[in-house]
């Protein structure tokens, strides 16, 4: 997420003037550090399945915007990532975090981001308490995050520092860090970050775990006329940028058993030296809505088609050196990558509001880049294209 979604969505939760499962607002930084790490541990365990915040410098009662450019409590990721590692997480497995600033009416917003994880539930083998917070006559006061204490957050409301979550919450907290929380498409989606734990044979990979879940590629080697349809009448760009442009297309299927989880159109690159799945096509139309004024290819980072798309990179930079990845970088010079549909509905925004630049970026991009001749003009047009929303969406960044 970049700064600017990152600013609109944190407009959006103050507007709205309520806390949730993932969003907690805090006038000031912590004073003590054993709250913070409550409360991080808390924001790390939570239901909603996603990044979480601890918004710092808003008023949670009121609301108001305060800031915490004054704040003597404030720290930067730096500090917090130092006081987790201080602590002793089950397992050394800490939460992960990101501390980003925006400017709100003026003032410093300090966003602590708690990263969502399938690590959970985080909790201590130590009593952790923060050495710094002492009575007059030097006596720790302060507050005491118990070992093998399991705390979440539900709805606005953390566990109780001195008591343990909910049963209910415990069970679903362990079965997610299980996979047993998940859909057969949805546990597929985790296995495949993991390629090691796949084995090949028989033109078919299977998981060592769960050989129920396969992952085929069928080529169709044989249509002719579809493959010189592809290269000819309907020209896809992004194979040109490769030295062998020479293409194949097929279909890459997941099974759980015998059904079909989920299926895509696949094209080698650079010959036979790397897999993907097709990219995403987006049609621009800057005035009449029948015609289509620009095109981008594009992959959405939390898709099942990138996760496949890095799957098979591994599997095939194992057997062919770095062929694979060598064909990809190629391919990813004319192809967009967003984090998620949001980003992407956003930049298109962008596009669409700022078509001058799009006009002036595209003359810039000519000049620039020598786009070979020998192609056809449709694949020349969309490979301009593709060089001038990749600037564009560098820029954005």
């Amino acid at each position: 997420m970049n700064q600017e979604e990152l600013y609109y969505e944190i407009i959006d939760l103050i507007e709205s003037q309520r806390e949730d499962d993932w969003c907690d607002f805090k006038r000031d930084h912590h004073n003590d550090k054993a709250d913070l790490v409550h409360d991080i541990i808390c924001m790390a365990n939570n239901r909603a399945n996603r990044d979480s915040y601890i918004i710092c410098g808003i008023e949670d009662k009121s609301f108001n915007i305060i800031g915490v450019e004054n704040d003597t409590n404030r720290r930067n990721q730096q500090n917090i990532v130092d006081i987790l590692r201080s602590v002793s997480f089950a397992g050394s497995v800490r939460p992960r975090i990101e501390v980003r600033t925006i400017q709100i009416s003026g003032h410093d917003i300090d966003v602590i981001i708690v990263k969502n994880s399938f690590d959970v539930p985080y909790y201590l083998e130590k009593q952790y308490q923060d050495s710094n917070i002492k009575s007059p006559e030097g006596k720790r006061i302060g507050k005491i995050v118990y070992p093998y204490h399991i705390y979440t957050r539900v709805v606005d409301n953390n566990t109780a520092i001195d008591k343990n979550a909910d049963i209910n919450d415990i069970e679903y907290l362990w079965k997610k860090r299980l996979g047993l929380n998940d859909t057969p498409l949805q546990l597929i989606y985790k296995l495949l970050q993991n390629p090691d734990d796949w084995e090949y044979e028989d033109d078919v990979y299977y998981h060592k775990l769960y050989p129920q879940y396969t992952i085929k590629n069928e080529f169709d080697y044989e249509n002719e006329d579809f493959n010189e349809l592809c290269k000819e009448e309907v020209p896809v760009m992004y194979h040109y940028v490769q030295c062998d442009s020479s293409t194949h297309y097929g279909r890459i299927s997941i099974f759980h058993y015998s059904t079909k989880l989920y299926s895509c159109q696949s094209t080698s690159l650079d010959g036979p030296r790397a897999l993907v799945p097709c990219p995403e096509c987006e049609y621009l139309h800057f005035n009449n809505p029948l015609d289509t004024d620009a095109t981008f290819r594009y992959y959405l980072e939390d898709s099942i088609d990138w996760k496949l798309l890095c799957f098979f990179k591994n599997k095939k930079d194992k057997t062919t050196g770095l062929e694979a990845s060598i064909a990809i970088r190629r391919h990813m010079h004319v192809v967009l990558l967003f984090t998620e549909k949001k980003q992407h509905d956003l930049f298109v925004q962008h596009i669409l509001s700022h078509k001058e630049v799009y006009y002036s970026k595209k003359e810039e991009i000519k000049l620039k880049n020598k786009i070979p001749n020998d192609i056809h003009k449709k694949a020349q047009e969309h490979m301009i294209d593709a060089y001038t929303f990749n600037t564009m969406l560098s820029e954005l960044r």
